[in-house]
């Protein structure tokens, strides 16, 4: 029989109290006041970080666009210039183009192979790539020229403003793409400003449709985290809580961000760390170490011994803890 999967918010649950994560799981929750208006904020807060996701999309679609259409204005901007050469001396202007075109590609085969920091600079190697191609091939088109009097598709006759137009074409469409990529960062900014999100990249939102389940199927541990966030290329889960701001992290929601830790290292990249914010952006960071996946998987492995034995009781002596639980009016073991 497969093992069952553990959810991350589970995890949280059971470091509250076992006994109010097991009520729960058989169906005793009466939602509170607190608990009613704790989903309200937490969908609001959904709500901005995927407006923001959209933002954000729209503007790294922008910036490719921008790209692709300012190549396309060097090439045909290259090839009028290349129009305008007199018959006589295109060839000398050709091998110049050729020469650099050779060492652009050089460079770009020099920070792909040897730049340790290659990866994060790919966009420059592909840009590399492509222009030492097209100026490599446009020198070459003129040396052609030279001797035969003609340019690839296009006949030489003096003049051709066919090049020249296709210029200003696609510096149009690169204007318009920079004017959506200046207003979709500029909206992604007052969204962050008033929600108060985390920085870095939104790649991930639990409040988008049909979002991710994120499973370990090594650990059997699943979950939606709220948010994961890209900074300095890794992957961090953001976890959001809506209550009062705390002097730090309690234990159950330390145990829930490093649960989703857990999933990530699983199925991707190890996180270095976790997030988990407190009322209108209080931060804190919790380092996932080691010490602290293995006491998760301690929980899970009791978690499973109690589903097991369906023998739980309360861990805690806290009667505030028991007033504000959802599922006290059917705990046989309550303080309050």
């Amino acid at each position: 029989m497969a093992e069952e999967l553990i959810s991350a918010s589970d995890v949280e649950r059971y470091g509250y109290c076992p006994l109010s994560w097991y009520l729960e799981r058989k169906g005793h929750n009466v939602p509170t006041r607190e608990t009613r208006e704790g989903v309200r904020r937490h969908a609001a807060v959904g709500r901005s970080a995927r407006a923001v996701m959209r933002a954000e999309t729209a503007a790294m679609e922008s910036r490719r666009y921008i790209r692709i259409f300012t190549l396309l204005s060097v090439i045909t901007a290259i090839q009028a210039f290349g129009y305008m050469i007199p018959v006589t001396t295109r060839w000398i202007t050709g091998f110049v183009l050729m020469v650099i075109g050779i060492v652009w590609g050089m460079l770009a085969a020099y920070i792909f192979m040897f730049d340790r920091q290659a990866e994060k600079a790919l966009d420059t190697v592909q840009l590399l790539t492509v222009a030492g191609i097209v100026v490599f091939l446009t020198g070459f088109i003129n040396i052609v020229s030279y001797r035969y009097d003609r340019i690839v598709i296009l006949s030489y006759e003096g003049s051709n403003f066919i090049p020249l137009i296709l210029t200003l074409v696609w510096l149009l469409w690169a204007a318009l793409y920079l004017n959506k990529l200046w207003t979709s960062i500029e909206t992604a900014i007052a969204l962050r400003k008033e929600s108060r999100l985390p920085k870095g990249m939104i790649r991930y939102s639990d409040d988008l449709d049909g979002a991710m389940l994120h499973v370990s199927r090594t650990h059997g541990v699943s979950g939606r985290p709220d948010m994961i966030v890209e900074r300095d290329g890794m992957m961090v889960p953001v976890e959001v809580k809506t209550g009062r701001v705390p002097q730090g992290p309690f234990f159950s929601h330390i145990l829930q961000i490093a649960a989703y830790c857990l999933i990530l290292e699983d199925t991707g990249e190890r996180p270095p760390y976790g997030l988990i914010r407190y009322g209108d952006g209080a931060e804190f960071t919790v380092e996932y170490t080691e010490e602290l996946k293995a006491l998760v998987l301690e929980k899970v492995a009791l978690m499973r011994e109690h589903i097991a034995t369906e023998v739980v009781h309360r861990n805690h002596h806290r009667p505030g803890k028991c007033r504000h639980c959802s599922r006290r009016e059917g705990c046989p073991e309550r303080l309050a």
